[in-house]
């Protein structure tokens, strides 16, 4: 199996880890409004668990396969490269406080 095949098959895989992270998380909301709160434990750190996962394989993707450029031209390059530089923006400030979450529940600081 070549790199770029590897990367197109880490793409769906991707999608779908992203999706459990969601799943996780909404069902780690209702777990906690009904008190339930060892249940909202365990899917927040599947939610956690699902979201590193997706970091390594988007990582390992984009490393297979490189950058890809966005097709479209105009307004529509406008409007995604404005989410696109939103989103890394976020996504490189969520990991340091997500780390700290991560150590504040460790430590049992509610």
């Amino acid at each position: 199996m070549t790199g770029e095949s590897l990367g197109n098959v880490l793409a769906p895989l991707n999608a779908s880890l992203n999706l459990a992270s969601t799943l996780f998380l909404v069902a780690g909301f209702r777990f906690v409004k009904g008190k339930a709160i060892d249940r909202h434990r365990r899917a927040m750190l599947g939610a956690v668990a699902a979201s590193g996962l997706f970091l390594t394989f988007y990582l390992l993707r984009i490393y297979l396969t490189g950058t890809h450029r966005f097709a479209g031209e105009g307004l529509a390059k406008a409007v995604y490269l404005g989410i696109l530089f939103s989103h890394m923006t976020l996504a490189l400030v969520i990991v340091p406080l997500v780390l700290r979450l991560l150590y504040l529940a460790w430590r049992s600081r509610y």
